[in-house]
């Protein structure tokens, strides 16, 4: 039989509590960084859904490409297909000239909505287009949009979207041309 050596309990003792110690240490700091990475709320989604329409009004190409990154989907000017896959400097440069081609454009959020299912935020409205393209008569056009949305890591990332335009009557129905 092994003879104890003199404050052997004492010791035992000290090291569980630093295990005890350092195992609630761990644990705090993993529910930290746990409770740092936000839930995604339907009002993150309205706040990044109001971010993109201010660049957009801002007229500022850095500014819209930050918050628009290229992202599949419809525009309503064009009948093909965007593509998430448009490197970034020809997207760019496809900004550029498409604000370089208006003598003006406005355009106003009228209605918005948002959802938000697991990371995946939804928003879907109607925005009214203001512009006049260079050489031709001014245009106004309410718009139809709707956003699928995925929260990462570095916020919102769009992963479709779709926008199409439609004459509406004063209640908001379409009107059906024949």
């Amino acid at each position: 039989m092994p003879i104890p050596f003199p404050g052997t309990s004492i010791i035992l003792s000290a090291i569980r509590r630093l295990f005890a110690i350092g195992g609630l240490a761990l644990m705090l700091l993993s529910g930290k960084t746990t409770a740092m990475a936000q839930t995604p709320t339907p009002a993150m989604v309205e706040t990044h859904m109001k971010a993109w329409f201010a660049a957009w009004a801002s007229l500022n190409p850095e500014a819209i490409v930050k918050v628009d990154p290229p992202a599949n989907g419809f525009g309503f000017r064009s009948p093909a297909v965007r593509s998430a896959g448009t490197p970034m400097p020809e997207y760019s440069k496809k900004i550029k000239s498409f604000l370089g081609l208006m003598d003006y454009f406005r355009i106003e959020l009228n209605e918005l909505h948002t959802a938000v299912e697991g990371d995946v935020g939804l928003a879907w409205g109607f925005h009214t287009e203001d512009y006049k393209l260079k050489g031709q008569a001014p245009r106004k056009v309410r718009v139809r949009f709707t956003v699928t949305l995925k929260y990462e890591r570095n916020g919102w990332r769009t992963l479709l979207y779709h926008r199409d335009i439609q004459q509406f009557d004063e209640r908001g129905y379409p009107v059906i041309s024949r």
